[in-house]
C-alpha cells in the first residue's frame, strides 16, 4: 500500500498530464537545439489573424473588404487576362509591412449560356450534336443565313439534313506541240432550306454584368460523314471588353475600401 501522499502525488501528475497545454507567450515558435518549433497550437489564440475568403460573387467580395476596411489596409490586384481579383487586408507597405497571409479572392463564374459558347468553339460536332446544341440553347440563340434571320427550328431541321454535293470540271487542251489536262473539284455542303451561316447568342457573361449578342460563325467539315464548328467571331476582342467592364465594376464597387488598386499580380 502506497502512502497517500504518494497516491496525491500521482494523481496530480495525471490531472495535470491530461489538462490542455497552453504558453504564457504571443511567440509563434521557438528555438530549441537549433531548430525553430512551431509552437502557436499550444496557446489559448493565434498570434495573428490570417486566412483566405473565396466567391464568385462580385458583391459579396466588396462587402468582405467593406466589413474589414476599418482593421486593416486592403491592396488589390486585378488580373489583366482573367476575371480574378486578390486583394491582401494584411500586406502593409515598405515602412510597415505585414505579414501578406490574410487576402480575400474573387473569380467570376461564367453563366451557364456562355461557357457553353466557350466550350463550343472550336469543338468539332456531329450534326446530331450540333443540332442538340442549338436545341439546349433555343432561349438564347438566334439562327442567320447572312444576313437574314432563319427560324431556329429550321436551321436545326437543315442542320439535321446536310447534302454533300461533289461537282468536277475538267478541261482540256490539245495544240500542236503539247496538251494540257486540268480538274477542278468543288464540294460544297447545303443544308435543307434555311441553313444557317451563323448564330448569335445572347446572355450576359458574368451575373450582373451588360447582355452582349456572340456571333458564333457555322462552318461545316465535309466528308463521308460531316462534321461541324463553330467560332466566337472576333472572340479576343470578346474577351477584352467584357474584362474591361469587370475592371471597371470591381473597382467601382471596392474603391472605398481598398488603399490601392492595380492591374496585375503580387506575390507576398
Amino acid at each position: 500500500m502506497l502512502p497517500i501522499e504518494t497516491l496525491t502525488r500521482i494523481e496530480k501528475l495525471v490531472t495535470e498530464a491530461a489538462a490542455p497545454v497552453f504558453l504564457e507567450t504571443h511567440k509563434p515558435a521557438l528555438l530549441i537545439d537549433g531548430k525553430v518549433v512551431d509552437i502557436e497550437h499550444l496557446s489559448e489564440g493565434r498570434s495573428r489573424f490570417r486566412g483566405q475568403f473565396s466567391t464568385s460573387v462580385l458583391s459579396e467580395f466588396a462587402a468582405y473588404l467593406r466589413d474589414h476596411s476599418g482593421e486593416v489596409t486592403s491592396d488589390l490586384f486585378i488580373s489583366p487576362d482573367k476575371a480574378i481579383a486578390i486583394a491582401y487586408l494584411n500586406l502593409g507597405d515598405a515602412n510597415d509591412p505585414g505579414h501578406g497571409d490574410w487576402k480575400a479572392q474573387l473569380s467570376l463564374k461564367e453563366t451557364a449560356a456562355y461557357a457553353a459558347a466557350l466550350m463550343a468553339c472550336g469543338s468539332r460536332f456531329t450534326q446530331r450534336e450540333m443540332a442538340e446544341w442549338a436545341e439546349d440553347w433555343a432561349g438564347n440563340l438566334t439562327a442567320f443565313n447572312g444576313e437574314n434571320q432563319v427560324p431556329l427550328s429550321a436551321a436545326i431541321a437543315a442542320i439535321r439534313n446536310i447534302t454533300i454535293a461533289a461537282k468536277k470540271d475538267v478541261t482540256n487542251t490539245d495544240e500542236d506541240f503539247g496538251a494540257s489536262r486540268s480538274a477542278l473539284e468543288q464540294i460544297e455542303a447545303r443544308g435543307a432550306g434555311g441553313m444557317p451561316t451563323h448564330f448569335l447568342l445572347t446572355t450576359v457573361p458574368y451575373t450582373g454584368f451588360t447582355v452582349r449578342d456572340i456571333k458564333l460563325r457555322l462552318s461545316v467539315i465535309t466528308g463521308d460523314s460531316p462534321a461541324l464548328k463553330l467560332r466566337i467571331v472576333g472572340k479576343e476582342q470578346e474577351q477584352e471588353n467584357i474584362l474591361t467592364e469587370f475592371k471597371e465594376r470591381l473597382q467601382e464597387a471596392t474603391r472605398e475600401h481598398v488603399t490601392t488598386a492595380v492591374i496585375g499580380s503580387f506575390s507576398p
